[in-house]
């Protein structure tokens, strides 16, 4: 007997004691427990058959559980971790299996952490081991415990109190992963702590009335005589507090300048660090005045401002509390806490980066939001020097207040039009996508049960997320001319009215067998699948992340996940699909109808209108919702911790990646997190409203509708939403407004298409657009273009000037020179040349013919299992020399069944 996923079954008269009974009936007697060492214990519990399988995944986390509960808990003292074994028969063989990394059992201090949270572990183990050996049998499994402190059994437990133990945790793990207990008198009127789906959000929004706009500007120079490079340091800064009630004004400009202080420091790093003292002071100041914490917005802290406040104030302002959110080396936010004499915190400064609001260049955001301030001033920082700072103390302080100006007027006015239109304060949000989230949650969400958005559970995420791709960009054709660059208005918006996954996702395992299947039309979810796609197809539609995370568009065999209306459009275009397992949903009209129709209309209108701002906002708000479903819960993060926690933090955090003395007794720590790691640290930490099943369902209704164009035999490159063709698209399928409509970006006389992001494009207007993603990216002028073009093989190595260079590590910008080598190649798409050897086009990679036999067991298995009922699998496979013994070996188990059957029905045979 087998639980079912979402804990439902226990609301279906069963009692929690049926399935202890039901686990007996699997025991080969009673477990038992041994120390191979000191500090160490494995305890074992043999199965009979008919064997458990790993697919039996409730079945044996409970079992792995009731080990815990008779033989690890009762002996350890002290820290401790403990991993899983298991006695595994295959089909040729019997072996002990350890399934995963050993998993903390307490806390730093020793005690031990909550059991259901041991149990959640211990589910997730079970259930992704399960996904590669699902159908093996379990003759056994083992816990194997280690201890920091002693082994001293105290007292084992009855078996009744082991059971009613058990019981308690397996109730509170439902709890805390939102799963519904049984109704019982004791819990009928209790409410879960938060909903397992995204709601809708009702909650009053206060417009706060103060924030602060503030900037440095640095110059590079040399900290030590030893250093090899110089680092930024900042030479002047400045902030402005607005009031939205007065609006903006001048004179609350308040400006610092390292050169002040030379009068009491030889150094300039001591005057840097003394204004930049005093800056946080009056900051510090202000916020005590309001008595509210006041955001304070630079325009990029993320990646640059962020690095000089965050060691500045951690080195220099002890008696403050400084807590980073960084995440994958990007700074969200910089929180300052007071702390007073009995210890309570109080958040008093919040550094927040405007350009996670608004993606662009401020002098781009100027235009749209406040043309009459006239844009950013200009002065040549490379021209800036110690020796120059006193005589042009004017034209530097005169550009650092301009931007300070300007950036303060696009807050304000943004500020202004998203309360007017959808009652939220951008204050309270870091990024466009969040801010796209909660207005979607206030003005336009359908609670409705049926079209709910569930928020998945790790198991689920993860596999989905597998399935999770980016756009199509691909290079066919190097060269032409008299081209078509087109652009579709808005291509995930308009994704994103098509039906999405609702509901709770159903897991479904051997979806190629006949017992079980499922035809691919009647499918509607996320999709492991066997894929072939033909080795003639110049332009294969799915796409495959290969090992160094390149995604590729190959030819050929291979596995991988997809959303199922991808699969259903691939066969429709020649690929041959197996399906092997998945997560089924059900089919939902488009939850986002209202948020992009309207918004879109309102764009349109603002357009219309010439205001760009309203324009800006729209566009950004309507592109920026889809990407936040699909935010990962994993990521690496970085702590400010004292000398004591940084010591600590290695051994206990299984994620630890770097530490770094910034000064004494001030450490940056990197770690990966996890997000039941955080679950287990925080203990009450609601999950995230992230539903990764609507990025990938959108990204590939994206793929689908952009293939058509690009499989045109005119297509030379194509970018996600955008194509370059020979010749013009039907003008019913062209236009400036219709959504999902193409419109025509540039008439391009002639272009050269190196690889993906790297381009030049000399236009009708004699308007020449050069693109390079990458290192190096001033260095792809013409010339080199043209060089490349001739020879694609063609290296350069120089030496190339990194103006703002991050060292994270030590939370330094610095300004270096380094060698780079630059060219192109050709990882997405092989080169095709002539026979005088010139470089004529692209060809897709082709992937599989050898690595059948190297899948995991449970998918080898299912192929077998397919061969077996599909002749053309079987011809297809029977082409690669590893699969030959193999398929004459399924050849031979089918003849073998076929005579059996033939044996057993006598009177068939008679036939």
């Amino acid at each position: 007997m087998e639980l079912k996923n979402d804990c439902s079954t226990l609301q279906n008269g069963n009692t929690f004691r049926g399935y202890l009974n039901e686990l007996q009936k699997y025991y080969r007697g009673r477990s038992r427990s041994y120390r191979l060492y000191e500090r160490q214990i494995t305890a074992v519990q043999e199965f009979k058959e008919p064997y458990p399988t790993p697919a039996s995944t409730e079945t044996l986390s409970i079992a792995y559980m009731e080990l815990m509960n008779m033989h690890a808990y009762p002996q350890i003292q002290g820290g401790a971790k403990f991993t899983l074994q298991l006695r595994l028969k295959t089909d040729d063989d019997i072996a002990n299996i350890t399934i995963t990394t050993a998993i903390r059992l307490t806390y730093a201090d020793g005690t031990l952490i909550p059991k259901e949270f041991i149990f959640q572990e211990i589910y997730k183990a079970v259930k992704v081991f399960a996904e590669n050996y699902g159908d093996s049998e379990v003759l056994a499994i083992m816990i194997s415990c280690y201890t920091d402190g002693c082994l001293d059994v105290v007292r084992l437990p009855t078996k009744e109190e082991s059971d009613n133990s058990l019981k308690n945790v397996f109730y509170k793990y439902c709890e805390i992963t939102n799963f519904k207990k049984p109704m019982t008198p004791k819990n009928q009127h209790k409410v879960a702590r938060y909903n397992c789906y995204i709601t809708k959000e009702n909650q009053v929004i206060k417009n706060k009335t103060k924030f602060i706009v503030a900037d440095l500007e640095t110059i590079p120079y040399k900290l030590g005589e030893n250093d090899e490079y110089n680092t930024h340091v900042p030479y002047a800064g400045g902030y402005m507090t607005i009031d939205t009630d007065k609006g903006l004004d001048e004179n609350k400009i308040i400006m610092f300048y390292a050169d002040d202080y030379k009068i009491l420091y030889e150094d300039f790093k001591s005057m840097s660090t003394k204004m930049l003292t005093v800056m946080m002071n009056r900051l510090i100041k202000e916020a005590r005045s309001a008595r509210t914490c006041l955001v304070v917005y630079f325009h990029n802290l993320g990646q640059f401002d962020g690095l000089f406040i965050l060691r500045h104030l951690t080195m220099e302002h002890r008696g403050l509390v400084v807590e980073p959110l960084v995440r994958n080396r990007i700074i969200y936010k910089i929180s300052v806490y007071t702390v007073s004499p009995k210890g309570r915190r109080k958040n008093i400064l919040s550094f927040q980066d405007s350009y996670h609001l608004f993606k662009g260049k401020l002098e781009e955001l100027a235009r749209c939001f406040c043309p009459k301030l006239n844009g950013k001033g200009v002065i040549n920082h490379d021209s800036v020097s110690l020796d120059n700072l006193g005589i042009y103390k004017d034209d530097y302080l005169s550009y650092l207040k301009q931007d300070i100006m300007l950036l303060g007027a696009v807050m304000l006015e943004a500020k202004a039009i998203y309360y007017d239109l959808y009652q939220v304060d951008i204050l309270n949000r870091l990024t466009i996508s969040s801010l796209a989230l909660s207005i979607f949650r206030r003005k336009y969400i359908n609670d409705s049960e049926k079209n709910r958005i569930y928020i998945l559970n790790d198991n689920e995420e993860q596999f989905i997320r597998s399935g999770y791709y980016g756009g199509h960009t691909d290079v066919y054709l190097p060269t032409g001319e008299h081209l078509k660059y087109y652009d579709v208005n808005s291509l995930y918006p308009y994704s994103m009215l098509s039906e999405m996954p609702a509901g709770k996702p159903r897991w479904k395992n051997n979806l190629g067998l006949k017992k079980t299947k499922i035809e691919l039309k009647d499918m509607f979810g996320f999709i492991k699948a066997f894929i072939i796609c033909p080795a003639d197809m110049h332009k294969p539609f799915l796409p495959y992340k290969q090992s160094d995370g390149t995604l590729i568009f190959p030819t050929g065999r291979f596995i991988g996940v997809y959303f199922s209306e991808e699969l259903k459009y691939a066969v429709s275009i020649g690929y041959k699909v197996y399906p092997i397992c998945g997560y089924l949903f059900d089919r939902m009209e488009s939850p986002f109808k209202d948020f992009v129709n309207d918004i879109y209309r309102r764009r349109l209108e603002a357009k219309a209108r010439g205001e760009k701002a309203l324009d800006f906002i729209h566009k950004t708000t309507m592109n920026s919702l889809y990407g936040r479903f699909g935010i990962n819960p994993e990521s690496t993060t970085t702590l400010i911790l004292n000398k004591e926690e940084a010591l600590k933090f290695p051994m206990e955090h299984e994620g630890f990646m770097h530490s770094e003395e910034l000064c004494a007794d001030r450490f940056l720590i990197t770690y990966k997190n996890k997000r039941s790691a955080e679950l287990q640290r925080k203990r009450e930490k609601p999950p995230a409203n992230a539903a990764v099943q609507i990025s990938a369902a959108v990204t590939a209704y994206a793929r689908i509708h952009m293939y058509p164009y690009i499989a045109r035999e005119d297509c030379y490159y194509t970018d996600t939403d955008s194509i370059v063709v020979k010749h013009p698209l039907p003008a019913d399928e062209v236009s400036a407004t219709k959504l999902g409509a193409f419109k025509l970006e540039h008439d391009v006389t002639k272009g050269v298409f190196l690889a993906p992001k790297s381009y030049m494009l000399q236009t009708v207007r004699d308007e020449q657009i050069v693109k390079h993603k990458g290192a190096g990216k001033i260095m792809a002028n013409e010339k080199w273009f043209i060089n490349q073009l001739d020879d694609p093989h063609l290296k350069h190595t120089f030496e190339y000037e990194l103006k703002f260079s991050r060292n994270w590590h030590k939370l330094l910008v610095e300004k270096k020179t380094a060698r780079i080598t630059m060219g192109i190649e050709s990882k997405k798409r092989d080169f095709v040349f002539d026979r005088y050897g010139k470089w004529v086009g692209t060809k897709p990679i082709h992937v599989g013919d050898g690595d059948v036999n190297s899948l995991n067991p449970t998918s080898y298995k299912l192929i077998k299992s397919l061969l077996e009922q599909n002749e053309d699998l079987r011809v297809e496979l029977a082409k690669s020399e590893q699969m030959k013994s193999g398929t004459q070996n399924i050849k031979d188990s089918s003849k073998k069944k076929a005579s059996k059957k033939k044996s057993d029905n006598p009177d068939k045979k008679a036939e």
